[in-house]
Order: structure tokens, then sequence, then C-alpha cells
């Protein structure tokens, strides 16, 4: 994300629409300076949101609407810093970098996230999960999973202090399902 970040900002900078002008090596490295802010902001926020954590269970709208909040807060992250350091920018330079940074990041992610709802409704990246329980709640949560293929979570059994299932439907749906 910090690549695509940068890559998006160094477009933003060659944006004619941005009105950017460089006329010192200060201002220069005042513009490094802030490239750097708005590549690394980038994986920061996105990891204080947990988009780095396992998407399974999320929908793509909950997914994009992490990055475009992140997008909001590195925003303003880059608007404070030109700020601060002084940066000769066009007023609209931030919108311009932001949304071009949005762009490139939410469309990685709806591609990877694409991706991987294929792969795992294929049966490929799956998780295994156990069921502690034997009765109607485990069945519910079975029957949750499988009606989910998408999650990528495989069902391999139930574990409970007892010989046999509470529910006997457990023993003829999982053995249905091996089949």
């Amino acid at each position: 994300d910090g690549v695509l970040a940068a890559a998006a900002f160094v477009a933003a900078i060659s944006c004619p629409v941005a009105g950017l002008e460089v006329e010192s090596d200060a201002g220069a490295v005042r513009l490094v300076a802030l490239a750097f802010v708005g590549g690394l902001a980038w994986p920061i926020v996105l990891d204080r949101f947990g988009a780095y954590e396992s998407q399974r269970r999320s929908s793509l709208s909950h997914v994009l609407s992490r990055v475009c909040l992140a997008g909001a807060i590195v925003g303003a992250l880059i608007a404070a810093s030109a700020a601060a350091l002084q940066v000769p920018i066009a007023a609209g330079f931030v919108l311009i970098c932001v949304a071009a940074q949005l762009l490139v990041i939410s469309a990685a992610r709806v591609v990877v996230f694409g991706t991987l709802r294929t792969l795992r409704r294929k049966g490929r990246n799956t998780r295994n999960v156990l069921i502690v329980g034997s009765g109607p709640r485990a069945r519910d949560v079975s029957d949750v999973i499988h009606e989910h293929p998408e999650w990528g979570l495989c069902v391999i059994g139930f574990v409970d202090e007892g010989d046999f299932p509470f529910d006997g439907q457990l023993l003829q749906a999982s053995s249905a399902r091996r089949s």
C-alpha cells in the first residue's frame, strides 16, 4: 500500500491540474518529505483500522469503507504536513493526491478481494474449522459456514465430551458432506 500510495503521489505531482511549481532545491526537499508522509501514512492508518487482518467474513463495502476513512485521515495528515513543512502547493493538490491514492489502493483491494473469494469458492486458500459442541447450535454454525464458501472455511469435525453427538443429524450431515 505504501508503494501504491507513493506512486499515486508522484502521479499527482505530475498532473498539470495540481498546479505544483517547485522553484528551489529546498522546495524539492520539502516535497520529497511530503511524499514520504503520503506514502508511509497509508500502511500505518490502514493497520490501525484492521485492514491487514483477515477479511474472510467482511463484505467488500466494509473493506472499502475502511479504505475511504483511512483516505480522509491521510488527506488531513498530508495537508497538515504540507503546512508544517511549508511546501508550496496549490489548494487542490491534496485533494488530487488523496483521490489518486484512494483510487489506486481501492482498486488493488478490489482485485485481491475478488481473487481470494473466487479461489476460496473453488476450495483453495481454505482454513480448517473444528466446532466445539454437537448440539443444535453446532449444527447451525456448520450450516452458516457451508452457506458461505467464499469465507474459505472447511468444517473438519465436531468435538464434544461424549462419544456420540447430542444432535444425531450431525453424523449424517458430516458423512454426507465428505462424500
